[in-house]
This record gives structure tokens, sequence and C-alpha cells, in this order.
């Protein structure tokens, strides 16, 4: 059985409204030692060993076929395919029809995983949900107006040249999951005052070129 509990989402904006949502109360992360000893009980002919081995090899297929521009099907499972985006900090809008928007650079961001619908099916016939807590968790939300997060975030900016994410959720007192939702909402709008580089690990977030401008907005 999978235990929930119901959480309520920072107002970041400051609207008034409080929005709830179930979350998962997540036992722990199981890892691949995990996976091979709960294996053993479907097909008690395989070692061990070799389980880690297709599992490995997954891994390593994966890698291969999405590096060469294929997608993964894995039947019972779902279908992987590559993301990727611009690492660089050029216009991403056409100038005009002739612009061939040359010397970009684009990398790798993620894997998208598309579930198989048998799959999803037994997931729902075959999980019994339990809320485990009476009271609405409610979390610790920022002391700070979107403008004051920004100017925060831009004096780091100003002093070191760039911002990551654990950072601006320190400086500003919010969870990593409400400062990337934070910073997420503020790169979205039209001439931020913020934008991101890099990807994964790396991704971190600069000042716009004119960002004083856009703060208020």
């Amino acid at each position: 059985m999978a235990n929930y509990k119901l959480q309520e989402m920072n107002d970041l904006r400051n609207t008034g409204k409080r929005t709830v949502y179930p979350k998962v109360v997540t036992n722990r992360t199981m890892d691949t030692n995990d996976i091979v000893e709960k294996m053993k009980g479907y097909n008690l002919g395989i070692a061990p060993s070799t389980t880690k081995a297709v599992l490995e090899n997954i891994s390593n297929i994966l890698v291969t076929m999405l590096s060469m521009g294929y997608n993964v099907k894995l039947d019972g499972i779902g279908i992987f395919s590559l993301t990727i985006g611009f690492e660089d900090n050029k216009p991403k809008e056409l100038e005009d029809d002739a612009d061939k928007m040359p010397y970009r650079k684009v990398g790798v961001k993620g894997m998208n995983f598309k579930i198989a619908p048998n799959l999803l099916k037994r997931l729902k016939s075959e999980t019994d949900l339990e809320r485990c807590e009476s009271e609405v968790t409610q979390l610790a939300k920022s002391p700070y107006t979107e403008k004051e997060r920004i100017h925060r975030a831009l004096d780091v900016i100003k002093h070191h040249g760039f911002i990551n994410l654990q950072t601006y959720a320190n400086i500003n007192e919010l969870k990593r999951t409400a400062a990337s939702e934070d910073l997420r909402r503020i790169t979205a709008r039209e001439n931020p005052p913020l934008m991101s580089v890099g990807s994964g690990t790396h991704k971190a977030w600069i000042a716009t070129p004119h960002p004083s401008a856009e703060i208020d907005r």
C-alpha cells in the first residue's frame, strides 16, 4: 500500500488562493541491488549477477541508441526519447525569413519517458492509496515578495556572475521545488529579468541585459 498526504502549494504570487495537491509519501529510493534482490522471486533460475548485467546493459543501450537519434520502446514498460535544448544565450526568436540561426549551441537536456498503457493500467488497478496524515501539510512561505526575490537574486548575480537553484532557494527561504517553480515562472514571461543557462546539475541563472524594467511586472 502506498501512502499519501495533502500538501499546500506555495502562494508565490500572493493571490490569497490556497491550492492543495496529493503527494506520495516515499518510503525510500530503491537502488539496483534492491531491484536485483526483489527479482529473485520472479525467475528462480536466473542468477542475480545475470539480472544485474541485464539492467546495466539496458542503461548502456539507452545511451547508445538515444545518442544516435532513436527512440527506445521496451514492451510493457514504455518509450524513452531524447530531449535537447539551446545551451547558449542567443535569442530564440527568428529575426526574419532569412535568419538561419547560425552558430547555435545545442545539447542534451534529459530523457522523456512515456509509460506503456498496460503498465499504467496495472499501476492503477494494483495500487491502494491511503492517506497517512489528517492535516493538510503547509509549506513554509517565503517572507519576500516576488520583486524582492528577484532583487536578491540579482544581488548575488552581480557579485558572482550567476545564481544556482540552491542559492536562490536559500536566500529567499524557499524549498527547492518552490524555488524551481518560481524561477520557471519568472523566466517564462516576456522580456524576463532572469534567464537560465546550462542544464541539469550545471543549470544556473543570469541577469538579462536590462532586467530592471521587467521586475515590477
